[in-house]
């Protein structure tokens, strides 16, 4: 069993991560995200649309990002933050560009 101990404790228990790892923990996570509904909708279609699967996986992962802010309003000691959304956006778009990059320079088996 991993025991897994809070590093960084606010007065009265809260446990929260310093501003900048918080920020670069919400783009990570949703750079995987991203990059997972991207990757899954291009190579699970029978017609490989680049640009159809790129704007499918930024509009789910966007409402995700969303959902995920709106639904920490309403849990005791979560914050809900517009800069954590422009974080996940931001994640969102660098892993539609990294995806994007690795496609073109693949070499063409024509």
């Amino acid at each position: 069993m991993i025991l897994i101990v809070p590093i960084f404790t606010l007065a009265g228990g809260i446990n929260r991560l310093p501003y900048h790892i918080d920020k670069i923990a919400h783009f990570a996570e949703f750079w995987i995200l991203g990059y997972l509904f991207v990757r899954a909708l291009y190579f699970g279609a029978a017609k490989k649309d680049m640009k159809q699967a790129m704007l499918t996986a930024v509009g789910i992962a966007i409402f995700f990002a969303g959902a995920d802010e709106l639904y920490q309003i309403y849990v005791p000691e979560r914050f809900s933050s517009f800069y954590d959304f422009i974080f996940d956006t931001i994640g969102i778009a660098g892993s539609q560009m990294f995806f994007w990059y690795r496609i073109k320079s693949k070499p063409s088996n024509k």
